[in-house]
């Protein structure tokens, strides 16, 4: 009887390689199901039966991966902060004059984009991711890039200039140039890079003079 008992206890501990990929790509299709219809209806129209019917699985099968509305937000989001989220650079320079290309790489997923830029959800989740993960994201990125050259400013002046960097190099500036401007992300990007490069210029110049 202990033989048997320890031989179910070893069964019901095994966990399968094949059921453990199985899972995740499950998990995977739940995922992309939800960037299509986010896509297509906007993140405030999303419900977990319009994600199971786009992923093609069953309605438990999404909750069983996903218990609430709440986790399937989060965990998307977790999956579309990377596809958005600036490349980490060890420089201003280098992090400006990336700009076109990051924009020109959110027209690939303009839907997308816009269905976050657009939504109270979208905007719920960045605050949310903000708080939550203060050691990364775009905010840090931006920050690492450009402290040093912030360090001989004023405190006020380092908020204004983080605070502009932010801004023009986001998601939602990229589509308020897309639309008042009719620019695509690549001349978006440049108009975002020129900016950039005025700005980073002004401040070193600020910076230089409140050293003497």
């Amino acid at each position: 009887m202990q033989v048997l008992t320890k031989k179910r206890s070893r069964a019901r501990g095994y966990r399968s390689p094949v059921r453990a990929e199985h899972v995740e790509q499950t998990r995977r299709r739940i995922l992309d199901a939800v960037s299509r219809v986010v896509a297509q209806k906007g993140v405030d129209a999303l419900t977990l039966p319009q994600v199971a019917r786009a992923a093609e699985v069953g309605a438990q099968t999404v909750y069983r991966h996903f218990p609430t509305k709440e986790a399937l937000y989060e965990a998307f989001w977790r999956t579309a902060r990377e596809r958005f989220r600036l490349p980490s650079h060890a420089d201003a320079e280098s992090l400006i004059a990336d700009a076109p290309r990051v924009f020109a790489g959110f027209d690939d997923d303009e839907a997308l984009c816009r269905a976050f830029v657009r939504s109270r959800a979208g905007h719920k989740l960045l605050r949310t991711d903000r708080r939550r993960t203060p050691e990364r994201g775009p905010a840090r990125d931006i920050d690492r890039a450009i402290g040093a050259e912030l360090s001989s400013l004023r405190s006020d002046e380092r908020t204004r200039v983080r605070a502009l960097f932010e801004s023009l190099y986001s998601v939602a500036f990229w589509m308020e140039l897309r639309d008042a401007g009719g620019f695509d992300g690549r001349e978006a990007g440049r108009t975002v890079e020129w900016a950039l490069k005025v700005l980073l210029a002004e401040a070193r110049r600020r910076g230089r003079a409140g050293a003497r």
